[in-house]
């Protein structure tokens, strides 16, 4: 299986798995609401948003780092603020 198709098939999971989702958090505090958290290669990014774009995904400033020291450049989306980020 190709990393398109793993990526296509989670995303259809999220989006079966979110049909009943009330919209992004209001607050962080509110626990009604689908939280969502992609992390994934910045390459991905066009990807991520044509994917989870209805959830409300943004490009957040959270930098994850490879635990084997990959030299490509990580991005964190979510559809959701915390203290942890901001958005870009």
């Amino acid at each position: 299986m190709s990393l398109l198709n793993t990526l296509e098939t989670a995303a259809l999971t999220v989006r079966y798995l979110s049909k009943n989702w009330l919209g992004p958090p209001e607050s962080p505090q509110d626990d009604t609401a689908l939280r969502l958290i992609v992390c994934t290669g910045e390459r991905m990014e066009t990807l991520v948003n044509r994917l989870y774009g209805k959830v409300g995904l943004h490009t957040t400033t959270f930098d994850p780092k490879h635990s084997k020291g990959l030299s490509n450049e990580f991005r964190c989306y979510a559809n959701f603020k915390c203290d942890a980020w901001e958005w870009r």
